[in-house]
């Protein structure tokens, strides 16, 4: 169930995992029985309350506003505050807009209901991400038209799909934010190394690990975890670590998402991809694409390109 309160720019989820065993397809998160979360957005806060206490999302803030303005009533509230703009499409009128650091737009149909809006957000893999919502099947609902189904991709992957069994309109919503939400920051990387052989250290500090292999003229990364900023924290690390040396390859041993997120940066940095044989039906493809796709945010020119042992 999500609440939403368009006034104060607060929304409130409330979500319920059920077991599936066995997991389809394995890389389900074990749980038993119910598993419930409840997530907060308050302007710019944002904070799960999996228990009594409150757990900062001090990083998930601007992503849980922006969908706020991807519902239907919201995205026609943002275009009215943002001076869209309008145009015809081939599908309906087109509305765009920005809010904030993002750019909307959307899809107004023959009957004058919200059909699509399209944002895009940061990725570390993916660059700039498409987040593509479609609404259909539009129900009156006591007085609300909205939509009965509601699909969400997001860098062509979905991600969402709801069927709505109700909806009420005013429910009321008074969100206080925690005072240890107020304080919450997001933590600097932290990179720790330890030398375990002679030209070999262990690279951690963080969720993620990562190893450096050095050899006489160049340096060998094993795994770019996460994000352009550890990759780029790491990187400085080998650099003190085996200075004037560059890192000429990068050792990606599989295509998820929170093992390629530093891929981009390293090939920036002039590396080449090296994955096992195995990898490359997703990592080729990836690895290609990821170096191309624009991401507004980064600093670099993407280049070079994947190998192969």
């Amino acid at each position: 169930m999500k609440t939403i309160d368009y006034a104060s720019r607060s929304a409130k989820e409330e979500l319920t995992r059920m077991e599936q065993i066995p997991p389809v397809k394995g890389g389900s998160r074990p749980f038993a029985g119910e598993d419930k979360q409840v997530n907060f957005v308050n302007g710019q806060y944002a904070w799960d309350q999996p228990g009594s206490a409150p757990v900062p999302q001090v990083a998930l803030a601007d992503e849980r506003q922006l969908q706020i303005w991807l519902t239907p009533h919201g995205f026609l509230k943002a275009a009215m505050e943002n001076q869209a703009a309008a145009k015809k499409g081939t599908s309906g009128t087109v509305v765009s807009f920005t809010s904030g650091k993002f750019k909307v737009t959307g899809t107004i149909d023959a009957q004058n209901m919200v059909a699509r809006t399209e944002t895009w957000l940061p990725n570390p893999v993916l660059g700039d991400m498409l987040v593509e919502t479609t609404f259909s099947s539009y129900e009156d609902y006591n007085g609300v038209k909205f939509p009965s189904t509601i699909v969400q991709k997001q860098g062509g992957f979905p991600t969402f799909d709801l069927k709505v069994t109700a909806v009420k309109s005013n429910p009321g919503l008074s969100l206080s934010v925690p005072d240890a939400v107020k304080t919450a920051a997001i933590p600097p990387v932290k990179v720790v190394s330890q030398k375990i052989a002679d030209g070999t250290w262990f690279i951690g500090g963080g969720s993620h690990n990562s190893v450096l292999l050095e050899y006489p003229t160049y340096l060998v990364m094993i795994e770019a975890p996460l994000s352009e900023a550890r990759s780029l924290a790491v990187i400085e690390e080998a650099k003190k670590l085996a200075p004037n040396k560059p890192i000429k390859y990068l050792i990606n041993t599989h295509a998820h998402f929170d093992h390629t997120g530093g891929v981009r940066t390293y090939i920036a940095e002039g590396a080449s991809v090296i994955t096992n044989e195995i990898n490359l039906p997703s990592t080729r493809k990836r690895s290609v694409r990821l170096a191309r796709w624009p991401r507004t945010c980064c600093r670099r020119t993407q280049r070079n390109q994947l190998s192969s042992p």
